[in-house]
Formats: C-alpha cells, sequence, structure tokens
C-alpha cells in the first residue's frame, strides 16, 4: 500500500471519528469524559480517582482474570494487573450508546504499557457499561480482551 492510499485511508477514519463525536448528546459527551478520565487516572496511577469511577455493584470481566470480578478486585490490585504501568494511550475506535439512564461505551485502545520490567503495546477492546448514581456516572458493567493479529480477540 503506497503512503498517498495510506495517507488517505487514515485520513477518512480521523474524519469519520469527530463526524460521530460531533453529533454526540450532552450525556454522550459527559460519559466519554468520564471513559477518558478513566485513562488519564490510569496514566497517572491515582488510586482514589481511580476506584472513584466503579459503582459498588460493579461487575465485569477484565482480559487478565479468568472469571468475572467486582469492585473488591479493583481495590485488591487497581489498575488492574500487578506491576502494570501504562505510560500512554491512543484510541483507535471508540462509541458511546445511550440507552435510558444507561450508558455503553465501546473502545479499543493500543496502550503502552511495562508489566514486570517487560514493555509491550497491547490492542485491547473494551466494553464499559455507565450508571449516573447521585449525580455522578459510574462504571457499572465492563468486559475486555486483546485484540490479536487478525483483528479477532
Amino acid at each position: 500500500m503506497n503512503k498517498l492510499t495510506l495517507s488517505l485511508i487514515l485520513s477518512m477514519l480521523v474524519a469519520n471519528a469527530l463526524a460521530q463525536e460531533a453529533s454526540w448528546s450532552p450525556i454522550q459527551k459527559e460519559v466519554w469524559d468520564r471513559e477518558e478520565t478513566y485513562w488519564r487516572v490510569i496514566v497517572a496511577r491515582d488510586v482514589q480517582a481511580y476506584l472513584d469511577l466503579w459503582d459498588e455493584s460493579f461487575v465485569g470481566w477484565p482480559y487478565y482474570k479468568t472469571a468475572p470480578v467486582g469492585k473488591d478486585a479493583m481495590r485488591e490490585h487497581p489498575f488492574g494487573i500487578t506491576d502494570r504501568i501504562v505510560s500512554s494511550y491512543q484510541f483507535q475506535q471508540k462509541s458511546v450508546q445511550l440507552h435510558g439512564e444507561t450508558v455503553i461505551t465501546f473502545l479499543q485502545i493500543r496502550l503502552t504499557q511495562t508489566v514486570n520490567g517487560q514493555r509491550s503495546e497491547p490492542v485491547i477492546r473494551l466494553t464499559h457499561t455507565w450508571q449516573r448514581r447521585n449525580g455522578i456516572w459510574r462504571i457499572v458493567g465492563g468486559m475486555s480482551c486483546t485484540v490479536q493479529s487478525d483483528g479477532t480477540c
């Protein structure tokens, strides 16, 4: 694939993402801001801000666990994997779907991280389900997977 073709494809993807965001409702924008906050606090390693994003009733299935977990798992191992430090991230795809008082975010993200001293750049597909409780959007459910080279999980 030549550079011009690649450049055109990337430009179309960016334009599509920007057009989608421009049409989001105020609630979708508010929840997406919470999703971006999630990633900022992971990079900053701000434990209290991280825990504040999760509802007490949370149940989810992270890609690094063999079974679903609750908020207690987040308290035990903030930021997920023990000894993981995320240094940067790049959103590759994102969607924010409003369903009454529930909002579901879908995203694919490329991380630059170090786990046990080993640097890697996994691509993660992630779904968070957000609900507003006492005026604050919190994560009540979620699931993630590591994206394989063929684009599947």
